[in-house]
């Protein structure tokens, strides 16, 4: 299954990492969790990257090999730079440096500074599985595959409800793989499913969520926004301003948090904000213009590869 690009599911990504932000910046205007930036762009993420998948396996297999070359290159660089800057000016140890950089955050308790790298080694994990189990999956009647995945994508949200403890709920692979699941599974539908496909989703987020947790609502409805971005135009989310910043949303997600920390005690209220939105967008804008470009995949067109490779993830962190 071919994918074309789509600005709108940018401008997704841009409303995600700004509503993180300002939770980070404790303005907390929209009322909203942190946590649900985090539920948008790993569904993104699993729609994206399932795509993109199917895609390689249909055209003769999947290279696990220059796979992972294309993450690395496209996520790496950039890592190293922040967590090396944060090591030099003393702000975190060399044990939780060594964490983030071989994405263990979900599963050992990073320090303060780099609390927001624990999504970072979902995806990680997202990356080094799924390419490896897709084949197998591929080659189901695709709707025996949506079956599949939708059971796991159950079982996954109640196994999350049991754990005891909020950060084990939180922020580890096997509680919060569910929203790459779901992105998987809407890669899957079968020709003509897209309208009905979403509206299961929502119907049995509703169900699963029992009013309870808002995880399933916000990953449902990315599901339902990523299908009609597909079949219709949603203009408000092809906005040029909100386009770049989906784009480059990546370098913002990692620098916000520690601009964030060092800056929210600086002001109060709205001038605080967006001096956080501000130092944080022209950071990323600087990433993607130099580091993350210099070690940019070749074999992708520039300014395209955040767009149309699903790797531009953000997380809530550590409030």
């Amino acid at each position: 299954m071919g994918i074309r690009y789509n600005p709108a599911l940018d401008g997704l990504r841009a409303i995600a990492v700004l509503a993180v932000i300002e939770y980070h910046a404790h303005w907390h205007w929209l009322g909203l969790e942190g946590a649900l930036g985090v539920d948008v762009f790993f569904v993104l993420s699993g729609f994206l990257i399932t795509s993109l998948l199917l895609q390689e396996d249909a055209g003769g297999g999947i290279r696990l090999g220059a796979f992972y070359l294309r993450r690395a290159r496209r996520l790496y660089p950039a890592l190293v730079m922040l967590v090396a800057a944060t090591v030099l000016v003393g702000w975190t140890s060399l044990g939780a440096a060594l964490h983030a950089l071989v994405y263990v955050t979900d599963y050992v308790r990073p320090s303060e500074i780099l609390g927001h790298t624990w999504s970072l080694s979902v995806e990680e994990h997202y990356y080094l599985l799924w390419p490896l189990l897709l084949p197998f999956v591929a080659r189901m009647p695709r709707g025996r595959a949506v079956v599949l995945l939708g059971a796991i994508y159950v079982v996954a949200t109640a196994w999350t409800a049991l754990q005891p403890f909020e950060w084990r709920a939180g922020v580890r692979f096997d509680t919060r793989m569910t929203g790459l699941v779901l992105g998987s599974l809407l890669a899957f539908r079968p020709r003509g499913m897209t309208l009905p496909l979403a509206a299961l989703a929502v119907g049995s987020a509703l169900v699963i969520a029992g009013y309870t947790n808002h995880r399933p609502f916000a990953e449902a409805a990315t599901a339902c926004i990523i299908v009609l971005s597909y079949r219709t135009t949603l203009p408000f989310l092809t906005r040029a301003p909100l386009v770049y910043l989906g784009r480059i949303s990546y370098g913002m997600y990692l620098y916000h948090w520690p601009i964030a920390w060092a800056l929210r005690n600086t002001l109060d209220g709205l001038p605080q904000l967006l001096l956080i939105v501000a130092t944080t967008i022209a950071c990323a804008a600087v990433s993607f213009q130099t580091i993350e470009r210099w070690f940019r995949s070749p074999d992708r067109p520039a300014g395209r590869d955040i767009a149309a490779d699903g790797s531009a993830v953000v997380a809530p962190g550590q409030p």
